[in-house]
């Protein structure tokens, strides 16, 4: 399995990269040579809990060092535009917001090669709301959760290729995910300090919870110089 994989890879990124692999490429200390690769992204994802909806993830651009030899991934970025996304919150009030993500760490992840072709990839973000409104006999109107309110510890999502399908080097394709969403923190109104909490209640009693999902599609791929 490891032998195709080294044999594949590297022959994509003499094809790919149009050049030879030496003055670019980083040696780890296990030998293993990373090569920088950029996918297009464009996704979805449906946040559970009291939410309920869906919102667009992307398109983006994924950067990241893929390990010619053994699959490894690791260093990538994945700079999500912000999305929006409206709901009826008990099925009933109307509310829309802005979010946005913010990287908490790296990517990284793994290129499995074999019968089937894989890749896992986890990622990190704190979530941020702003420009939250209720829509109030047809209008809608600010709630003014200030803009720093975010979850308190990043959202951790681990993406991979659904069972019963392959994924190409070349050509991409989806990867899938459940992830869990904690609480926000300092949601206040009009900035005020959001003592013990409070001011995060409202929406902390709509959005965590563990039952959301996310698909990102990667197509297109590309070994940079």
């Amino acid at each position: 399995m490891r032998n195709r994989l080294a044999t594949g890879l590297t022959t994509a990124a003499l094809l790919l990269g149009g050049a030879s692999l030496a003055p670019q490429a980083s040696a780890a200390e296990d030998d293993e040579i990373y090569w920088p690769i950029t996918y297009d992204t464009v996704g979805t994802t449906h946040v559970g809990a009291g939410v309920d909806a869906d919102a667009s993830l992307g398109p983006a651009t994924l950067r990241i060092e893929l390990g010619l030899l053994r699959g490894g991934l690791r260093n990538g970025a994945l700079p999500l535009p912000p999305t929006s996304i409206e709901f009826k919150a008990l099925g009933v009030v109307p509310l829309r917001a802005k979010v946005s993500f913010h990287s908490a760490s790296p990517i990284t992840g793994q290129l499995d090669s074999g019968e089937v072709n894989t890749v896992t990839a986890t990622a990190s973000y704190y979530v941020q709301l702003s420009d939250v409104k209720v829509k109030v006999l047809g209008v809608w109107t600010p709630l003014y959760v200030g803009n720093r309110c975010q979850t308190a510890d990043p959202v951790r999502m681990t993406l991979k290729t659904p069972e019963g399908t392959s994924f190409d080097l070349n050509t991409g394709g989806p990867i899938s995910g459940r992830y869990t969403i904690g609480n926000f923190a300092n949601c206040a109104p009009l900035q005020l300090p959001d003592v013990f909490g409070i001011g995060s209640l409202a929406v902390n009693a709509l959005v965590p919870g563990s039952n959301n999902t996310a698909t990102i599609h990667l197509s297109n791929l590309v070994f940079l110089p």
